[in-house]
């Protein structure tokens, strides 16, 4: 099993979803306590996650086009009635790797640049945090197996998407 590769194919994708679980709480977290470790806190946070789940993305990837494999995890299966399963869970695909890669990418790249540009403002920590929350539901958007929890996932990413923009709107209304 360690000879033939599998296992660091396992450990890599185990500490994707990992990554991925964290990833979506951390994003929480910081919208709902962003006053506790500032703007430069909560960047520094989600630069070391987004990192993290570079790494993992592209070693996931590397070890799936190694060994020609799709993993799937399943959480849990709900039954909403007789005919009709949802199954929570993520299924690691290399293009779904391949997209987590670019949007981890481009979510730090956009950080990276935000943070000197909001570093003065008010509400850096509530943009720095809704951001990263965005992206971590997006992530979970890509790596769904079932119609269901996908569209939860999109709905998530529209909330999100919304408040960046209440965000924006708001430092313009106390700026007037």
């Amino acid at each position: 099993f360690i000879k033939s590769g599998f296992f660091f194919f396992f450990f890599f994708a185990f500490c994707l979803v990992a990554l991925l679980c964290f990833s979506l709480m951390q994003g929480m977290f910081m919208y709902f306590y962003w006053g506790h470790a500032g703007a430069r806190g909560f960047f520094y946070a989600a630069q070391l996650t987004l990192a993290a789940l570079f790494v993992a993305a592209v070693a996931t990837i590397v070890n799936t086009l190694k060994h020609q494999t799709i993993l799937t995890v399943t959480f849990g299966v709900f039954s909403l009635t007789d005919s009709h399963l949802i199954t929570v869970g993520l299924m690691l695909d290399q293009l779904a790797l391949l997209c987590t890669a670019t949007i981890v990418l481009l979510t730090a790249i956009s950080l990276a640049f935000g943070i000197e540009y909001l570093a003065r403002e008010p509400v850096a920590a509530a943009t720095i945090s809704t951001m990263f929350a965005f992206a971590a539901s997006i992530l979970w958007f890509l790596f769904s197996v079932d119609l269901g929890v996908m569209l939860a996932f999109w709905e998530l990413a529209g909330f999100f998407s919304v408040m960046l923009i209440n965000t924006f709107y708001s430092r313009i209304r106390t700026a007037q």
